[in-house]
């Protein structure tokens, strides 16, 4: 297993001094990254960017506690498996005594970065050791929901600091767009996980309805990419989420 160290900044905490949602997701998507360079280093081209990128197609974190401000934590993460250009990945977050905060499974493809198309496996000539380790989350394919549950809670439109070096919403925004839209059901405190699955890129400008329905274990949201409140169907959505109570 990959492991950094990290001493819970203030910036990545909110009114509650627990880390958001937004940057637990930041976290997994970081060691992540590293992982990939420790061995394979930086495949950059000739300018000294990075030929590759990698897109999350989903993730399930599932959050025992958050980490606090000041907290000691280890980021860990292995590759459950790789086949061609997915990449299938398991994070765990512990405290400085080893106590499990957040779980997360992934699920991920290998882009090239010029035409954002997920490479064919000869494009693939990278070091990706795999560890047959028992992780006990995974991470759902598609997140089913009912239109009729559905009603409108907003509109976001992304902005310039919501977009990432590929040019699209990072995929950790979509934790903060889902905390704005749901936190007073949550009281100030994080949920207890939280469930994604990304079907389109949102870019700059782009205007995302948000739809909700409240469940009895968790909250649905739906965000499309549009000008109007109709709902989305399953085709229709950029993201899916559910934030479990």
């Amino acid at each position: 297993m990959y492991t950094q160290h990290l001493l819970v900044p203030e910036h990545q905490a909110g009114a509650s001094g627990e880390m958001s949602l937004g940057y637990m997701m930041r976290n997994v998507q970081e060691v992540a990254t590293n992982h990939f360079a420790s061995q394979n280093g930086l495949p950059c081209d000739d300018k000294g960017s990075w030929k590759v990128a990698f897109f999350i197609a989903n993730c399930h974190l599932q959050i025992a506690r958050p980490p606090r401000v000041g907290e000691e934590i280890a980021v860990g993460t292995f590759l459950r498996r790789v086949s061609g250009a997915f990449f299938e990945r398991d994070t765990e977050i512990r405290s400085a005594q080893g106590e499990v905060l957040v779980r997360s499974c992934s699920n991920w493809f290998l882009l090239d970065r010029q035409s954002m198309s997920v490479l064919k496996p000869s494009e693939c000539p990278y070091q990706n050791e795999m560890e047959g380790r028992d992780f006990p989350v995974t991470s759902q394919r598609r997140l089913r929901f009912s239109l009729d549950a559905l009603r409108w809670v907003g509109e976001r439109t992304i902005r310039y600091t919501m977009i990432d070096a590929n040019g699209h919403t990072n995929n950790a925004v979509y934790g903060d767009l889902a905390m704005d839209a749901c936190w007073q059901v949550f009281g100030g405190r994080q949920p207890s996980g939280a469930q994604f699955v990304f079907n389109h890129q949102a870019k700059l400008g782009d205007r995302l309805q948000l739809f909700a329905a409240e469940e009895e274990n968790d909250v649905l949201l739906v965000g499309k990419i549009g000008d109007g409140r109709e709902a989305p169907d399953g085709k229709g959505a950029c993201f899916v989420c559910a934030l479990e109570k």
